[in-house]
């Protein structure tokens, strides 16, 4: 298995350096999440993968592509 290599100049995805620590990783979203659970995914993995600049690992799988785009993660979410 290869080291994983994060380029965060190329990254398109990755979120501002003060935002790496906002999530509580409460699950608080995933609980409201239809598509958690789908391939061992849920919004909490979601999040860390654009923070660490995970750009074509996260468009990669399927969650982006499955996500019902209902917002419960956003409402749910004690940081928001």
């Amino acid at each position: 298995m290869e080291p994983l290599t994060i380029n965060r100049k190329e990254s398109k995805l990755r979120v501002a350096p003060e935002w790496a620590d906002v999530c509580f990783a409460c699950g608080t979203c995933a609980g409201g999440c239809p598509v958690t659970g789908v391939d061992g995914m849920d919004p909490r993995k979601v999040i860390r993968m654009a923070a660490l600049g995970l750009d074509q690992e996260l468009i990669d799988s399927r969650f982006p592509w499955i996500c019902t785009m209902c917002g419960r993660c956003e409402y749910a979410c004690p940081k928001v």
